[in-house]
């Protein structure tokens, strides 16, 4: 059974430049960034991070999509969900807004 369903008019791309081409043509002005481990590739390091898609488009980080990945020893011995809120507290504070799956089906953000 298949969780997710790929719809017709849904927009997949396997870099930014695509992403964002593909965005303009649709007239699509907000990504959702949701359903990876957040660590420092989605944050900032590739051209597909938060970083450098936030300087094209409104950029949002799904809270409960999301799963974080921090591999610092400085973290300690955490549990996974207090690891997250870290980094997604983090995430918050210097890089992007986030939002509730919630907000998506009942959206105060746009």
């Amino acid at each position: 059974m298949d969780l997710i369903k790929i719809e017709e008019d849904d927009l997949i791309a396997g870099s930014a430049q695509e992403l964002l081409g593909m965005m303009k043509r649709e007239k699509k002005k907000v990504v959702l960034v949701g359903g990876f481990h957040l660590n420092k590739e989605i944050a900032w390091k590739s051209d597909l991070s938060i970083m450098a898609l936030k300087r094209h488009v409104e950029t949002f980080v799904v809270r409960d999509l999301t799963d974080s990945v921090a591999e610092d020893p400085s973290f300690g011995n955490i549990t996974a969900v207090r690891k997250h809120e870290l980094v997604t507290s983090w995430v918050e504070r210097f890089l992007s807004p986030t939002l509730s799956s919630s907000d998506i089906f009942y959206p105060t953000f746009c």
